[in-house]
């Protein structure tokens, strides 16, 4: 069971990561276009 939730928030934590760089990413290329 312990095993089930380290798989299950690591794969939460990947999600969560990929929408940030994914969020960061946009907000420099509109300040980018911005410039």
């Amino acid at each position: 069971m312990f095993i089930v939730t380290l798989i299950i928030s690591g794969i939460v934590a990947v999600i969560v990561g990929r929408f940030v760089l994914n969020t960061e990413n946009n907000m420099i290329n509109k300040q980018a276009s911005l410039m």
